[in-house]
């Protein structure tokens, strides 16, 4: 919202909002579900939205309802995070932080929003985030809630290691592996999300992709010389 206005003379009260011209990401993930984002393309918006997590939570609000459909898109790939309907302050006046009641949207919150009556919210948007993530990759969301229950979801925290995603290599998914975690006291905050080589990542400079693709055979030949042999 850029302004609000009230009329003195009939008490109509305006809101003067930012006009969003290319949608929302739920629709550009619909319209690439079969193959789903690039690993390049992905990474350009969830950086965005990180940035844009780290300058609510740098408030004291946490969202509580990450999800594509309140993404907006400007025409110059510009990601908007929106609809702030069930954010909460998690900090007082004196910057104490304090835990929030769950809420959000099944297909993307966080387990502890099903086993805790409070949670951290800031780290609870974080696993959102990293759901939408996966969600671009592949199309399709990754399970549809994250439970024991779910047997997608019970997969990734039993650590398989094929999930069956599109378009994510080892770095990026030892990077979900961080973000996903069960655990809110182990997932990664902010700063480690920034800090990791997977977000870092410059796609234009050959360089970097020349040792992206370097580090993914090292891990692949690692996992390799590990599995042991079967004599027959």
């Amino acid at each position: 919202m850029y302004k609000m206005s009230n009329d003195d003379e009939d008490g109509t009260c305006r809101y003067f909002m930012e006009y969003v011209d290319s949608g929302n990401l739920f629709e550009r993930i619909q319209e690439n579900s079969e193959n789903g984002f690039s690993d390049k393309l992905a990474l350009k918006f969830y950086r965005q939205l990180v940035f844009g997590l780290e300058h609510i939570h740098g408030m004291g609000i946490a969202h509580l309802d990450i999800r594509p459909e309140n993404l907006m898109l400007t025409g110059d790939e510009i990601l908007k995070i929106s609809d702030f309907g069930l954010s909460v302050r998690f900090k007082d006046e004196n910057g104490i932080s304090s835990l929030v009641e769950p809420s959000g949207s099944a297909l993307y919150r966080s387990p502890e929003c099903r086993k805790c009556a409070l949670i951290d919210g800031p780290k609870s948007d974080i696993f959102s985030s990293g759901v939408v993530l996966v969600e671009m990759l592949n199309g399709c969301y990754p399970w549809e809630e994250a439970t024991e229950t779910d047997e997608n979801y019970k997969k990734w925290i039993d650590g398989i290691e094929n999930m069956g995603w599109k378009n994510a290599g080892e770095l990026l998914m030892a990077f979900l592996r961080k973000i996903l975690t069960d655990d809110p006291e182990k997932r990664a905050k902010i700063q480690e999300i920034k800090s990791d080589g997977w977000f870092q990542e410059s796609y234009s400079n050959p360089e970097n992709s020349r040792k992206r693709k370097i580090a993914e055979n090292e891990q692949q030949e690692k996992r390799t010389r590990l599995t042991p042999i079967c004599k027959i």
